[in-house]
């Protein structure tokens, strides 16, 4: 069956803050969301409606994975949706090889242009393809020991024609790629070794124009295809083809200049930081080291590291830098480059241009390659329209139309004026998010749901009158438009329009219409007065001004179009001017700040030490335990709190190991003071001095975030606020404060708050800020108006002074005009089929599975020994402290979750594994016991009572993982270890090979010596420590066992200290796969079968068995 309307709902969503509204529109539609900063709008349109559309869309293509059919956002119902794309400012900043030209595909236009129409020149001849004759005299004067072929192929190869053009009995020669073999043949028998393993090589004895011409020599291989000479000087170029316009490192043809590497310049370090009278075992680099790491702060290393590294490169640490040998002095100069390199270290670095390529990083045989008067380096530093100026006339109409067209979009979206080369890490967020646009419109995108999230960043207002056109052109090819601003302009061209709010965090995520938006009471400033001071200037890119005069306090902005020199003029020149007065200045950027999953709030704003050495001195212990990164983290999860996309059973993802998530200080873990809300902590004695840092927070609208969030989970204008935040709080010894759109992700009522912060906190200072927001730009007390891009910059045509004084052009703004909306509310028309899948079962193709989940998370029943009491949460097991003061854990029940034995080595107090199950701790404290317990606590009035909230049967000897109770139901957040949710394996028939009255270790067992290919080391050590039954008759062994045999233990390094994991049992499955070879007949991979998986009950973790509706288990309904 197929949907054919234009219905598009998303219902019920409950996904992080969003409290559970419908969302409903019509595909066609253009709709703008808004809201303040943090309250849901990311959340809603690209982890609900994006995801949401991005998995359909890989369900109707029969996708196997199983994640994309087990797992959805949070909603409980949604239409078929079409496929979606997104324009986001998320993880936009690329590598430092990418270029303008390889972002918008024009570098590959250009190659193409250059393969097609480029003319080889030398002094202004041109060089093409050779005669035989000329062939011939070349090789005659410099390699007459050579000789030249003919080379054929597999390309070129036609019988008819190599018969045509040589005698039958004409000697050939044929090379095997696979060997290098050469054997000699005659023309006539050829035509057996026509494939893609050979190619021949013909003696040239006279001119054959349809055959390239090869030489042979010496050391020397020439091919003339490839290759063309110039005759008056006997020197080769290369003829043009494709990779030879790339600078690629992989491939031997490309136009790579070997010498740089393709950078243009020769990279050295200086060697004022070497001691050349010191041994380098005395630590000879002249660098400081970190009063926090003890590490060289440009290199990265501590001293003795350092010299490590340096010895186990085979360096002679007990020389002079000065007496090391030329190799010696090679390597170590390498690695401290490479450091330096690596880690941005400007001052310490020297750079000169490349001789070999004149810094255009190309061979030279790219100069030397023409289109009309132009070759490709000179090319590729220009715009596409200054590009089709100079060689426009030389490319056929159709091609120019082309490229035409898209520089006109490239027009409208206002980055027409950035070359080809310019590499992408200089291109602001804003402009990268607009290539993204540009690359939707050349390839005329149809039919898909288009996210734009603030498409208005870096735009000066009025440069967003073409983007609205563009958007609506976008709309016409039947696309979606969902547009996430600040920015009011973008609801001219939506047909609907919704808000999120009111407030941020739990404080928002609600959904209402235009109607309901709340007036923003605006903070107003006074305009400032104050002395200004004059500054020179160099010139700069565009910027040709010679001096300029400033206010040495209160808020000047640099206004004007997308380059117009604002960044040049505020972030180089300024600072220049700055160091040369000697006047402090710290300048804030506007890139996204770093998303590292161990980064939280409070490392991010420089606390974290200082609460952790509050923790220490109260309590005599190491700040470094109260580090999750350090040696206070819990060991299974390595302190990032979750194990694949599951909370850590552990330390029930906060990170932190036992005996540190029960310290207190105040009344308070370190957990505790990681989670509490900051205008809550300033209450507390200890942790005061964090007002002046709340005072800042609060003001620019944060203060609903704790010091434990996790960084990467922040919102875009959550992320721009705290960065500024972490930067304002270090301006202390600043005189100037350079700010590099602020405004970025802000509405407008953060704004208002960033401003009064600033006269609150910053004013005796001067800060410069470049803006675009409307906004802010009109609270400001001093303009710098450098208007339209593309114009040299001087003072007869910027405009600067009070914001009162002057009518600045740039803040003239445009009539929009009035925009008619498109209506197109097309239907879709999407196959609704199901599609069989043999790894998937119909529950899960045919969506069922969510309906199934809630319905047992709400409905089912724990069915497990008498004395055990199952509980949804920690919430709810924490009723049990009513009438109980006395709590007991089994400190293995984690220990038996991972690996159904126990290291009785260890534990020598424990005889056997009943032991280890009915063993019990006693402790006055519920916390103490439910988090050593992992989960469970015992009472004990008149009876044993076990209270969990993980699956458990102490008679079965089984425990269940420690996750979220509503993923409990869920095949691939609660799936098999063997698996991994999807019910079957790959695996050898061992139940019709083996004779299970033997042990794994008699060759009965296989017919052949499985310790031929066995880990002896790791078996005898489960044998001994775990007391694992290696050793006993297979069908003498627990199906758990068994299986653990056969399909192995791959979560579990039992002994890390051997390499490459060879302390992992990966069952016999794995190891007969990779070596059975060794063995016998048996073990090839045709004899490897799809089978139900033995280890689980239909994909799910065993721990489901436990849970019932009316008898049924969830399994039986996959």
């Amino acid at each position: 069956m197929k949907n054919a309307n234009n219905d598009f709902f998303i219902k019920g969503i409950h996904e992080k803050n969003l409290k559970g509204f419908d969302f409903q529109i019509n595909h066609g539609d253009i709709v703008f969301i808004g809201g303040v900063s943090g309250s849901g709008k990311s959340t809603l349109v690209l982890d609900v409606i994006y995801r949401e559309a991005h998995r359909q869309h890989l369900m109707r293509n029969a996708t196997d994975d199983l994640f994309q059919y087990a797992v959805r956002p949070n909603f409980s119902e949604a239409s078929m949706l079409v496929e979606s794309d997104m324009v986001t400012q998320r993880g936009l900043f690329s590598s430092i090889t990418s270029t303008f030209g390889t972002k918008t595909n024009l570098i590959n236009d250009l190659r193409d242009i250059f393969v097609k129409y480029g003319v080889v020149k030398n002094d202004g001849r041109i060089i093409s393809k050779n005669t035989f004759n000329e062939v011939i005299n070349f090789k005659n004067k410099l390699y007459s020991d050579s000789h030249v072929y003919y080379i054929l192929n597999l390309r070129s190869f036609n019988e008819v024609n190599v018969l045509k053009s040589f005698k039958k009995d004409h000697t050939a020669y044929v090379r095997n790629l696979k060997t290098n073999k050469i054997t000699k043949v005659q023309i006539d028998k050829l035509k057996k070794y026509n494939s893609d393993d050979y190619f021949f090589l013909v003696e040239a004895e006279y001119a054959v124009d349809i055959f390239p011409l090869f030489l042979v020599g010496n050391d020397i291989e020439i091919n003339f295809d490839e290759k063309y000479i110039d005759i008056e000087n006997n020197i080769l170029f290369s003829r043009p083809y494709l990779s030879l316009f790339t600078k690629s490192k992989s491939s031997t043809n490309s136009g790579l200049c070997v010498k740089c590497g393709g950078n243009g310049d020769i990279v050295d370090y200086d060697r004022k930081i070497i001691d050349y009278d010191k041994k380098i075992s005395e630590n000879n680099i002249l660098l400081n080291t970190s009063e926090k790491t003890g590490r060289y702060e440009s290199l990265k290393f501590t001293p003795s590291g350092l010299v490590g590294l340096l010895k186990r490169k085979n360096i002679d640490i007990n020389k002079t830098y000065n007496q090391l040998s030329k190799d010696e002095k090679g390597s170590f100069d390498q690695l401290i480059l490479d450091k330096l390199v690596s880690n941005h270290v400007e001052s310490l670095l020297l750079k000169s241009l490349c001789n070999e390529c004149n810094g255009t990083g190309y061979k030279v045989d790219v100069s030397h390659i023409f289109v009309g008067n132009f070759n490709f380096t000179e090319l590729e530093k220009m715009t596409l329209e200054e590009i089709l100026v100079k060689i426009g006339c030389y490319i056929e109409v159709n091609e120019l139309a082309d490229l035409t067209e898209k520089n006109n979009i490239l027009k409208k979206l206002k980055i027409n004026n950035i070359a080809l080369n310019r590499g992408s890490l200089n291109l602001s967020s804003g402009e990268v998010q607009r290539i993204k646009i540009f690359d939707l419109l050349k390839n005329k995108i149809r039919k898909k749901i288009i996210i734009i999230d603030e498409p208005s960043v870096n735009l000066h207002y009025n440069d967003n009158i073409p983007i609205l056109d563009l958007l609506l052109e976008l709309n016409k090819y039947e696309n979606t438009l969902i547009i996430i601003d600040h920015n009011g302009i973008y609801k001219k061209i939506s047909n609907k329009s919704f808000y999120l709010g009111p407030g941020s965090g739990s404080k928002g995520g609600l959904l209402f219409s235009p109607d309901d938006e709340k007036v923003v009471d605006e903070y107003k400033r006074k305009v400032r007065h104050e002395k200004e001071i004059r500054f020179l200037l160099a010139h700069v890119n565009n910027v040709h001004i010679d001096q300029i005069s400033i206010p040495e306090k209160g808020i000047t902005c640099c206004i004007g179009s997308s380059g117009s020199g604002k960044t040049t003029l505020l972030t180089k020149l300024l600072p220049k001017s700055f160091e040369e007065s000697n006047i402090k200045y710290a300048i804030f950027d506007s890139k996204p700040i770093s998303t590292n999953i161990q980064s939280i709030v409070a490392t991010y704003i420089n606390v974290f030490d200082k609460i952790r050495t509050i923790f220490a001195k109260k309590t005599n212990i190491e700040a470094s335990f109260f580090s999750f990164n350090s040696r206070g983290g819990c060991s299974t999860c390595k302190g990032h709190g979750i194990i694949e996309n599951n909370l850590c059973p552990s330390c029930l993802g906060t990170r932190y190991s036992d005996d540190i998530r029960l310290i207190k200080v105040g009344g308070n873990t370190i957990n505790d003071i990681l989670h509490m809300e900051i205008s809550s902590l300033i209450e507390l004695e200890d942790f005061k001095f964090l007002s002046n840092i709340y005072q800042f927070m609060e003001a620019l609208g944060l203060d609903h975030l704790t010091l434990g969030r996790s960084v990467s989970s922040l919102s875009g204008g959550e992320a721009q606020r705290l960065k500024l935040v972490e930067f304002l709080l270090s301006t202390n010894n600043v005189k100037f404060i350079i700010l590099d759109e602020p405004c970025r992700g802000l509405d407008k009522k953060s704004i208002s708050k960033m401003l009064k912060l600033f006269d609150d906190n910053l004013y005796e200072k001067s800060i410069l800020v470049i803006e675009h927001n409307i906004d802010f730009i009109k609270q400001c007390d001093f303009i710098i108006d450098l208007g339209e891009s593309n114009t040299n910059k001087t003072k007869d045509n910027i405009t600067l002074g009070h914001i009162n004084d002057f009518n600045f052009p740039s803040l003239e703004i445009f009539d929009f005009g009035d925009y008619t909306h498109n209506n197109l509310h097309f239907d879709i028309s999407l196959n609704n089929e199901v599609k069989e899948n043999d790894l998937l079962s119909k529950t899960l193709i045919k969506q069922e599975n969510f309906a199934l989940e809630k319905s047992f998370y709400q409905d089912s029943v724990f069915n497990s020994d008498e004395n055990i009491i199952f509980y949804k949460s920690h919430h709810d097991i924490k009723k049990i402290t009513e009438g109980n003061d006395h709590f007991f854990y089994n400190p293995f029940f984690d220990v038996l979750y991972q690996f159904p034995y126990i290291d009785f080595k260890k534990n020598k107090f424990i005889e056997n594994l009943d032991e280890a199950w009915s063993y019990l701790v006693e402790t006055s404290s519920f916390e103490d016991a439910f988090i050593r317990g992992k989960g469970v606590v015992a009472t004990k009035n008149k009876d044993l009572i076990y209270h969990t909230v993980r699956s458990l049967s102490v008679i079965d000897k089984h425990i269940g993982p420690l996750i979220d109770y509503r993923n409990y139901f869920n095949v691939y957040k609660n799936s098999c270890r063997i698996c991994k949710g999807y019910g079957v394996i790959k695996s050898y028939p061992f139940y019709e090979y083996m004779d299970n009255k033997y042990s794994i270790f008699d060759s009965n067992f296989l017919g052949c010596d499985l310790l031929k290919i066995l880990p002896k080391k790791l078996i005898k050590f489960l044998i001994n420590d775990f007391k694992f039954p290696f050793d006993l008759p297979f069908n003498d062994l627990s199906l758990e066992a068994q299986n653990i045999i056969l399909y192995g233990a791959k979560h579990i390094n039992f002994i890390p200290s051997l390499t490459d994991d060879k302390g992992v049992w990966r069952g016999l499955n794995s190891y007969t796969y990779f070596y059975g070879s060794k063995l016998n007949s048996n073990f090839n991979s045709s004899a490897i079968r799809t089978i139900s998986c033995p280890c689980c009950y239909k994909g799910f973790n065993n721990s489901v068995n436990y849970f019932s509706i009316k008898g049924e288990k969830i399994f039986d309904f996959y």
